[in-house]
């Protein structure tokens, strides 16, 4: 009984090193950290990376691996007390897909939130790095905000 839980443990931990040799699909903020004076309008760029597209042959091999998505929804989060986000038109996304089709969501100031924010394109990105959309957000307290993602369930990237 032993020898077979120490070949579980083992699969497992093989397992667990290929999926984290593997790039996992990434959404994510640039500048990661900016430093703004009060009163500063900037931008911050929602971009995606890591997502790798295999096509397979007819025998069950993986043929080739490129890049991209068809897009995707999310929401952000930062603290309203230091910064507003202002509006998004469609000239702010960036998403790199052959047309734009989505929603530019709802900006919500007073709690901080932007939510039903997705894009999306028939045929998909060409790029396993993409840049989604340009936010502008106007630096209106001093401190310190974290600004947080969170992937649609519903539109999944």
């Amino acid at each position: 009984m032993k020898k077979i839980l120490v070949v579980v443990c083992a699969m497992l931990l093989a397992l667990g090193a290929f999926s984290m040799a593997s790039a996992a699909p990434v959404i994510s903020i640039n500048p990661l950290n900016d430093v703004q004076l009060q009163g500063n309008i900037f931008t911050l760029t929602l971009g995606g990376s890591g997502f790798d597209i295999g096509t397979i042959d007819p025998d069950g091999v993986t043929a080739s691996v490129s890049g991209g998505t068809q897009g995707g929804g999310l929401s952000l989060s930062w603290d309203p007390t230091i910064l507003s986000l202002g509006p998004i038109t469609a000239a702010d996304v960036t998403f790199p897909g052959d047309q734009f089709f989505g929603d530019l969501g709802t900006i919500d100031n007073v709690t901080g939130t932007l939510t039903g924010f997705s894009v999306s394109s028939i045929n998909g990105t060409t790029s396993t790095l993409f840049d989604i959309v340009d936010l502008s957000f106007t630096a209106i307290g001093t401190g310190l905000s974290s600004t947080n993602i969170v992937v649609s369930l519903i539109d999944v990237w």
